[in-house]
């Protein structure tokens, strides 16, 4: 579970880079969409077989990883897709230990 939401960190963090600091071409939306599809597998992933609780580190993990794309990719959202992912993230985003983390509305 780790190593997945480590997946969706690295894909997300790479392509929030390639797509806002550089100038696009072929090879960087190519690169885009490929950062994009390991993250999609990685929450269908998530879909079959989501954490339970925040009882270890790959279930926090995943939470922070979740919460970034809420960040930084709120135009593409992923709930819809993922019901029991999301119903998951929605009960442990509202425990004080990741509410905390939440950036401020703006």
């Amino acid at each position: 579970m780790q190593a997945l939401a480590d997946g969706i960190m690295d894909a997300a963090v790479a392509r929030r880079g390639n797509d806002t600091t550089l100038p696009q071409d072929e090879g960087r939306a190519a690169f885009s969409a490929r950062q994009k599809a390991a993250v999609s597998r990685a929450l269908d992933a998530l879909e079959q077989a989501p954490p339970r609780g925040l009882a270890d580190i790959g279930a926090v993990a995943v939470a922070c990883a979740l919460g970034y794309l809420d960040f930084r990719y709120a135009h593409e959202p992923w709930r819809e897709g993922h019901p029991a992912l999301a119903a998951w993230y929605a009960e442990v985003s509202a425990s004080p230990a990741i509410a905390r983390t939440a950036p401020p509305e703006a």
